[in-house]
């Protein structure tokens, strides 16, 4: 699966985005998530804590192929942005934090284009 990296503060804060919401829905199904409602077209994800070395971390503007071994180090929370919190959200669809205690070389997962699969 293809992700493009929106934003991202080292050791802190990473937002990936998906090509297109048919995409977002593939990806559900890979990591076997549960409740997916076609009709949410937000498609934002949100990383927390996911350390790497400098110059080895992801960069904005560019696109990552990640598959679904590396999401297995990942605890994810479904409700944090759902519609029926406080702190709902228009574009994020979910957050991740990281768990691992040794850093993630993000760069090894970049590719040259989007017509890379």
């Amino acid at each position: 699966m293809l992700f493009y990296c929106e934003s991202y503060v080292r050791d802190t804060l990473l937002i990936l985005d998906v090509k297109d919401i048919d995409e977002l829905s593939k990806w559900w199904g890979i990591m076997e998530f549960q409740n997916w409602n076609s009709s949410d077209k937000r498609s934002l994800i949100e990383i927390k804590d996911i350390k790497c070395p400098p110059y080895h971390g992801p960069r904005e503007g560019y696109w990552y192929k990640l598959n679904r071994n590396f999401w297995e180090d990942f605890e994810f929370d479904f409700e944090k942005y759902s519609f029926e919190q406080k702190n709902k959200s228009l574009i994020f669809r979910v957050s991740a934090t990281y768990k691992p205690k040794e850093e993630c070389n993000f760069y090894s997962y970049k590719v040259a284009n989007i017509d890379e699969k």
